[in-house]
C-alpha cells in the first residue's frame, strides 16, 4: 500500500504508536454517558496497517452512531448496503447533488417575491446571498478545485454521510465503492456550489427535486414500531472521558498564576471582568465542570451576549474571548483534551472601534460647562472628585490616555533633566504600566496650568499627605488605579449623553486625545515631534530591521514650544476646583 496516501483525519500517532481517536457528535453525547469521544490503540507503528485497521474501527463506529441516532429518532434506520453496486451509489451521489441544490433554494425562498418567480422582475439583488455566506462558497470552491479524490474521502466524507443519512444511507471505510463515491461527490459538490454563483447572477435554475431521484433506498424497510432494534452489544471501543473536577474559576486561578510565573501583570480589573465573564456564562449555559463545555455552549453565550443589546460586538468577542482563554489554560495543564476554538467571535463592522476627534465647537461647549467653570463637580462616586475636572483637560492638552492620567503621582511630575521645564513623566517606575514601551515619555506642562491652585497644589497636597497618586479617588481604592480607571469611563460615558447631550457613538474620552493629535497637524508639527508628544513608535515595519537602538531623543525645548504653540480658546475660562 502506498504510504503516501493521507491519514484519515482520525488517526493519530501518539508515543510511536497510532490510534484511533474520533469525537462524538454533540447531539449524541447523552447517548454515551457523556462520554467525549472514541479512541482505541491501533497497535502499530507502520501507516499502512494503522489505515486498514482505522477503517475497520471507524466501519463499526459508524454503525455505532446511526444506532444511536436511531434511537433518540434523529435519523432513518440505515438500511443494509452491503450488496449495492456501483449504479446504486451513482444515484446516492445524484441525490446528494439534488438535495445541496434543493437546501440552498429552500434557504432563499422566505425573502424572494411573487414578481420574481413569475420573471416580471428580473432584480438580481432580490437572490443575492449574504457576503460571508458568497465568500464562503467562494473559499469552497477553491479548496474543493485543488483537492484529489483520496484527500475528498479523508476531509469530507462525514459530511456526506451526514447528508445521506436523511435517506438511511451510509457508506463505509472499507466499501469498494468509496473512492468512485468520493469522487462522485466531490463532482456533485462542485456543481452545487456552480448553480449557487448562478441562482446569485440571478438566473432561475431548473433542477430535479431529490425526492425525484429513484434509487433502492426507496425500497428500505422502516423502523418497526418506531424504534430500531441493535444488532450488536454495545462497542468496547468507546472510552469514557470523565469529568475533570475543574471549573472555569480553577482556570482563572491557574491562569493568574501562570501569568505571575511569567512577570507579566494581572490588572484586578481584568480578573474582575473575566469573574462576572465567567458566572454569566455558567448562569446562561448550566455548566460547571470544564469537561461539559463544548463548542455549543461557546456560541450560545455569544449569542446571548449579542441579542441582550447590552454590549457592542467587540466586547462580547472579548467576552468570549475570557471564556476560550480559560479553556486553553485547562487544556495546557492536561484537565482536558482540547480546547474549544476557532471561528467562534464576531465579525466587528469596519470602523466600529474607531473615535473621532470632538469639532473646535464641541470642545469649547465641553469645557465651558460647569465643571469646568464653576468648580460644580458631580458627586456621583464615579466622578472621581477633581478627577472629573482634571482628566479630560490634560487629556486634550497633552494627549495623555485617562489610564496614563491616573497614575501619575507627585514623582511623576518632574522638570525633564538639566533643564527647568516641568513635565509629566510617563514612565513605567514604580508599578507603573503602559500599553506599550513607547508610550514612556516626557511631555512638557501647560503653563495655565501651573497657577495657584492648579496643578501644583495637587501634587504639594500628594507629598503632604503620603500619597503616591495625585488623586483623592485612587487614594479611596487603595491604589487601585484600574479600578477606578472603570469607573471613570463609566462616569464621563454618561456625562457625555446625557449632562451634555453629545449622542454622536464615535464620540468618547478617548476623543479628546484625538482633538490633541488634530491640533499637532493644525499647526505642522512634525511627524517625529507627534509621535515624541503621543508616545507613538516609529510607524511601518521599517522598524523591524536593522540594528535596535532607541531613536534618537527630540530636543524637549521643542515638545515646550509645540505643545505651548497650540491654541485652545476655552483655557482661559477654566477654573481650578478647590482641594
Amino acid at each position: 500500500m502506498d504510504t503516501n496516501v493521507p491519514l484519515p483525519s482520525y488517526v493519530t500517532k501518539r508515543n510511536g504508536v497510532f490510534y484511533f481517536v474520533r469525537r462524538i457528535p454533540d447531539d449524541l453525547i447523552g447517548a454515551f454517558g457523556r462520554r467525549t469521544r472514541i479512541q482505541r490503540s491501533l497497535r502499530t507503528s507502520a501507516k499502512p496497517t494503522a489505515r486498514s485497521r482505522a477503517a475497520l474501527v471507524n466501519d463499526e463506529v459508524e454503525r455505532h452512531l446511526a444506532e444511536a441516532r436511531a434511537k433518540l429518532g434523529v435519523a432513518v434506520e440505515l438500511g443494509d448496503v452491503s450488496d449495492w453496486t456501483a449504479d446504486d451509489w451513482r444515484k446516492v451521489a445524484a441525490w446528494f447533488e439534488a438535495r445541496l441544490i434543493q437546501d440552498d433554494l429552500e434557504r432563499r425562498l422566505p425573502r424572494l417575491k411573487g414578481a420574481w418567480l413569475t420573471g416580471a422582475s428580473g432584480s438580481q439583488s432580490d437572490y443575492w446571498s449574504e457576503d460571508a455566506l458568497l465568500r464562503e462558497k467562494i473559499s469552497l470552491k477553491g479548496r474543493l478545485e485543488e483537492m484529489t479524490v483520496s484527500d475528498y474521502a479523508r476531509e469530507r466524507m462525514s459530511s456526506v454521510n451526514e447528508v445521506v443519512r436523511r435517506i438511511g444511507v451510509s457508506l463505509l471505510d472499507t466499501s469498494p465503492h468509496a473512492m468512485p463515491f468520493s469522487a462522485m461527490c466531490l463532482k456533485a459538490e462542485l456543481n452545487a456550489i456552480e448553480i449557487f454563483f448562478r441562482r446569485d447572477r440571478g438566473e432561475q435554475v431548473d433542477w430535479p427535486h431529490p425526492d425525484t431521484i429513484e434509487g433502492r433506498w426507496k425500497r428500505q424497510g422502516t423502523r418497526r414500531n418506531g424504534e430500531v432494534q441493535p444488532s450488536f452489544a454495545a462497542p468496547e471501543i468507546v472510552s469514557l472521558t470523565p469529568k475533570s473536577g475543574k471549573t472555569l474559576a480553577d482556570c482563572q486561578a491557574r491562569w493568574k498564576e501562570d501569568r505571575e510565573t511569567a512577570k507579566k501583570r494581572v490588572r484586578e480589573a481584568h480578573m474582575r471582568e473575566m469573574s462576572g465573564a465567567v458566572e454569566l456564562f455558567e448562569q446562561t449555559q448550566g455548566v460547571r465542570d470544564i469537561a461539559d463545555i463544548r463548542r455549543r455552549h461557546l456560541v450560545a453565550f455569544r449569542s446571548h451576549l449579542e441579542t441582550s443589546g447590552k454590549f457592542k460586538i467587540a466586547t462580547v468577542n472579548k467576552k468570549t474571548s475570557m471564556i476560550t482563554t480559560l479553556l486553553a489554560t485547562a487544556e495546557r495543564h492536561a484537565w482536558i483534551e482540547n480546547a474549544v476554538r476557532g471561528n467562534i467571535f464576531l465579525e466587528v463592522p469596519e470602523g466600529d472601534d474607531d473615535k473621532d476627534p470632538f469639532s473646535t465647537d464641541e470642545l469649547a461647549y465641553i469645557f465651558g460647562y460647569r465643571t469646568f467653570t464653576s468648580e460644580a463637580l458631580d458627586t456621583r462616586v464615579k466622578a472621581g472628585r477633581e478627577l472629573q475636572f482634571w482628566l479630560p483637560v490634560i487629556s486634550c492638552l497633552h494627549g495623555l490616555i485617562s489610564s496614563e492620567i491616573i497614575q501619575l503621582g507627585p514623582d511623576s511630575i518632574v522638570c525633564y533633566p538639566g533643564t527647568d521645564i516641568l513635565c509629566f513623566n510617563v514612565t513605567t517606575a514604580g508599578g507603573r504600566h503602559t500599553k506599550v514601551l513607547s508610550r514612556k515619555r516626557f511631555v512638557p506642562i501647560r503653563r495655565e496650568l501651573l497657577n495657584d491652585g492648579g496643578l501644583l497644589a495637587l501634587v504639594e497636597r500628594a507629598k503632604l499627605s503620603g500619597w503616591r497618586s495625585l488623586w483623592s479617588a485612587v487614594e479611596d481604592k487603595d491604589g487601585d488605579g484600574d479600578r477606578v480607571a472603570s469607573m471613570f469611563s463609566s462616569f464621563w460615558s454618561d456625562f457625555l449623553r446625557h449632562d451634555l447631550g453629545i449622542k454622536d457613538a464615535k464620540k468618547s474620552l478617548y476623543s479628546l486625545r484625538h482633538s490633541f493629535k488634530d491640533s499637532l497637524r493644525g499647526i505642522g508639527a512634525e511627524d517625529h515631534i507627534q509621535n515624541a508628544l503621543m508616545g507613538h513608535a516609529e510607524p511601518g515595519t521599517g522598524r523591524r530591521y536593522g540594528t535596535k537602538r532607541k531613536p534618537p531623543p527630540v530636543p524637549i525645548s521643542m515638545l515646550n514650544e509645540t505643545v505651548h504653540r497650540l491654541e485652545w480658546s476655552f483655557l482661559a475660562g477654566l477654573k481650578f476646583p478647590t482641594l
